[in-house]
């Protein structure tokens, strides 16, 4: 049975379409769905944009752009990513993204991990320095003593988000047993960037991943307990511990998503049985009227 008639069912059977409810944000808080919750309508958010991100940055050959942006508590975790493709149709420069310390020396610094932009764009993680602020340098490509040693020019956004990845934890109860389920995250178009999809074991530990794929779908069998658990995060975060994962080498992606999403959960044999059984009464009772032959 497709999505769309399981979700045309649901909202004729007076379940409707659940939104998310927060704080949803840990395993300890997820969100309880019942048996024939059968659309979430939820969003990414707590993406904070430094400076606005509506207004183009420029890079100019043999120049360093310095960012001093106030943080909040020392150590608390930051994502600082280059968008340096903000008009369409135009190359932006090939950038390198640094973060400096309370002195202003050069902590770490990345060249073409960003998300967004033309795959020469910068991003990287850091902390909140021990005076309350994080700094930030971006130059361009091969410049990696930040001294303003290149040639790129044009225009790009600089984005940071204080914390974490926002992540939405939810637990679909009281399913059959035993029987098979799938999972879908559907995305609009252009309604935000990366996203995965996790499926947790009891104690809430990932057990399966899915990222960046369109729609986000996992299937599997329902276990003993009745129970699925699941979360939503807005980047590529296979631990989901709020932190994107960054892997090996200076090309790996880090992985950061905002923006709304639907999830359509398509749980247990029963659930389904019932469903169609359900659409078949409906069918039966608007094939026949006053005059016709019963069916």
């Amino acid at each position: 049975m497709g999505l769309a008639l399981l979700a045309a069912w649901t909202a004729s059977a007076g379940t409707g379409t659940e939104t998310e409810i927060e704080p949803n944000d840990s395993f300890a808080t997820r969100q309880i769905l019942g048996p024939r919750d059968r659309v979430l309508s939820a969003s990414i958010t707590d993406v904070l944009a430094v400076p606005d991100a509506n207004v183009p940055l420029q890079l100019f050959p043999q120049t360093v752009v310095p960012f001093i942006l106030p943080g909040e508590n020392p150590g608390d975790p930051f994502i600082a990513w280059i968008d340096n493709d903000p008009l369409l149709n135009e190359m932006g420069p090939d950038t390198l993204l640094g973060s400096l310390d309370a002195m202003n020396d050069l902590v770490a610094f990345d060249d073409d991990s960003s998300p967004v932009g033309t795959g020469t764009a910068s991003a990287l993680l850091g902390a909140v320095n021990s005076d309350g602020t994080i700094k930030l340098s971006v130059t361009g490509s091969p410049d990696t003593t930040f001294t303003g040693a290149h040639t790129e020019q044009g225009e790009f956004d600089l984005l940071v988000k204080l914390g974490e990845l926002d992540l939405d934890f939810y637990s679909y109860q009281g399913l059959e047993p035993n029987e098979p389920f799938s999972l879908d995250v559907e995305v609009p178009d252009n309604a935000g960037l990366l996203k995965t999809l996790l499926l947790l074991d009891d104690s809430g530990v990932p057990i399966e991943t899915v990222f960046n794929a369109f729609p986000l779908n996992i299937v599997g069998v329902v276990p003993a307990s009745g129970v699925l658990n699941f979360a939503v995060t807005g980047g590529e975060d296979r631990n989901a511990d709020g932190i994107p994962d960054t892997g090996p080498g200076t090309d790996s992606r880090i992985g950061i998503g905002l923006g709304p999403y639907t999830l359509v959960p398509e749980p247990g044999g029963t659930a389904l049985a019932m469903t169609a059984m359900a659409m078949l009464t409906v069918l039966r009772r608007r094939s026949w009227s006053p005059g016709s032959p019963k069916l």
